[in-house]
């Protein structure tokens, strides 16, 4: 096969590389050679993306060592782009060695490989802390904020690369050879956004992301993660994953009680931008430019009027979170509210505009802020995340004893239903959301649904489990003419009862919940799980590739 090398030749670069971390202490966090006979997909090995014409999958046309690679090809405007993302537990100190090696079919096109933390792939703390990435036909890493050029790679040549990262210091060692030379050795070099202790949970290999121009047809191999201090992961409890839901719930009630901060940015949408607006009014240079703006850079490039004042509000945002990491929540919200006026219909801005009044404790306001913002994140993780870190912080089940309309048997109404029935049954705007506000019949029946998921999340975090299952399968029948609605508190009703060790329940609610929408990943990814418990193989592989994808040839 064309480029490939020996295992033997791989094994002793990689041992060589990694000998500064102090091999008596190296800890394996991972390592695919991709030859495996069958690898298996899940939240804690990675997960694969292919959306429109995309494509993720096993080749033996080319080989770094071994008989197999993984081949990633993107497609300009199918609006999306492929992704293998891999996932580590977080890494906080120490040093992290990531080996792996490509080669780009036409180097001209655009590809992105990564690191990132907790905070996903955004230039900030815990978010990105290397960046490596093709731009006009040279390879390049982003440095401090900078993107810096390195290099311009030839076609079908296998690239092995090794970056040493010192997560204290926020400096890495960067190091890419062809095999026969070296091309790339850099020294003390910061970070992608020069912050000391970004950690570390996660990498990405995917086409562009923003501009939706590639065809890059590339391949990696030999993806090799080394830390100098981890303890040793623990093991495997079923394919693709180290823990069940049920263990990341209990320890997510071990662990929830910290200050809030800002969510990932996931796309510009989430300032209310529009990406085809962006794509139609700005040149390929503005929108590369305006591309390091939503992740938080702030380059020395003047843009057009209109998007000058969007790139304020997106800084004045990025300010804010860091007062709110930093625990100095006033602060946070004077740079939150200049956000909000220069991004209206961001519900990024919105939600940590919220999570600033649950900082502050004003409950009062900040009820009324959630309705405005809620039904807007579609199946956005995000948004129950915050919703249940309020409920947690929010303490207090007093609060919601006010709340006698919360109870299920009030919630049968015919405003109620009206009110679901229009909430769910078409994509919710911050003006919509408004206008149910301001309408005297709608208002209550937001805030009292508002109300009702902090009372729900607030039970299970309290291990009030029982209470929680009867409370959603109650809401459940009442929203019977919801389907979708009835699909979300089934689902709930079922993590219940998982929580509770009902596990048949819980698997009757999940498939109730599945068969009454298109797609529900949550509810399938939970039934992977008691599928594994019952030692049902196919039926545990068949939910979670339907989430995770699979990797085959």
């Amino acid at each position: 096969m064309l480029g490939k090398i020996s295992r033997i030749t791989a094994g002793l670069c990689l041992a060589l590389a990694a000998h500064s971390l102090n091999a008596a202490t190296n800890v394996v966090l991972a390592r695919y050679t991709f030859d495996d006979s069958l690898i298996e997909t899940g939240p804690d090995t990675f997960f694969v993306v292919e959306k429109a014409r995309g494509r993720v999958a096993l080749s033996n046309q080319f080989a770094y060592s071994g008989d197999r690679s993984v081949q990633l090809q993107d497609f300009a405007n199918d609006h999306d782009f492929p992704e293998l993302q891999g996932a580590l537990p977080v890494q906080k100190s120490g040093k992290l060695h990531f080996h792996f090696a490509f080669m780009i079919a036409d180097p001209s096109q655009a590809l992105n490989i990564a690191l990132a933390g907790p905070q996903h792939f955004g230039l900030r703390r815990d978010g990105i802390s290397f960046w490596l990435l093709t731009e006009n036909g040279h390879l390049a890493h982003i440095s401090a904020n900078t993107t810096q050029p390195l290099f311009a790679p030839q076609p079908f040549v296998w690239y092995v690369t090794d970056m040493i990262y010192d997560i204290p210091r926020g400096r890495y060692n960067l190091r890419i050879t062809d095999g026969t030379k070296v091309l790339t050795d850099l020294k003390e070099v910061a970070n992608a956004a020069d912050i000391p202790g970004s950690a570390v949970s996660k990498y990405s290999f995917i086409g562009d992301l923003w501009e939706d121009v590639s065809n890059v047809n590339y391949f990696i191999d030999d993806v090799t993660l080394i830390s100098s201090v981890s303890d040793t992961p623990p093991p495997f409890v079923a394919p693709g994953r180290r823990k069940l839901f049920i263990d990341h719930w209990q320890e997510q009630q071990r662990h929830l009680q910290r200050k809030p901060a800002c969510l990932p940015v996931a796309a510009p949408e989430d300032f209310g931008l529009s990406l085809s607006w962006l794509k139609s009014n700005l040149s390929t240079d503005e929108l590369r430019t305006f591309k390091q703006v939503l992740s938080g850079q702030q380059p020395p490039v003047t843009l057009p009027a209109s998007v000058e004042a969007w790139r304020s509000g997106i800084g004045a945002w990025y300010q804010g979170c860091h007062a709110l990491d930093d625990g100095q929540a006033q602060q946070a919200e004077a740079a939150f509210a200049t956000a909000r006026q220069q991004l209206p219909g961001g519900v990024l801005v919105d939600l940590a505009h919220i999570q600033t009044l649950a900082a502050l404790r004003q409950w009062k306001d900040l009820d009324g802020e959630l309705a405005k913002a809620s039904g807007l994140w579609g199946e956005d993780v995000r948004y129950s995340v915050v919703v249940g870190q309020i409920g947690f912080l929010r303490g207090d089940l007093q609060v919601f004893d006010q709340w006698s309309g919360v109870d299920a048997q009030t919630l049968h109404e015919a405003d109620f239903i009206a009110w679901a029935n229009a909430y769910f049954g078409a994509p919710l705007n911050t003006e919509r959301l408004g206008v149910m506000l301001a309408d005297p019949r709608q208002s209550p029946c937001l805030q009292r649904y508002v109300i009702a998921e902090q009372y729900f999340f607030s039970l299970l975090w309290r291990n009030l489990n029982d209470q929680a299952l009867a409370y959603a399968q109650r809401l459940a029948t009442h929203l019977a003419a919801v389907p979708k609605a009835r699909a979300l508190w089934l689902e709930r009703s079922g993590d219940a009862a998982f929580l509770d060790g009902h596990r048949k329940a819980a698997a009757n609610a999940y498939l109730a919940a599945v068969a009454l929408v298109s797609y529900s990943p949550g509810a399938l990814g939970k039934l992977s799980d008691l599928a594994h418990l019952s030692g049902d193989v196919t039926q545990e592989r068949n939910y979670r590739e339907a989430v995770y994808g699979s990797l085959r040839q």
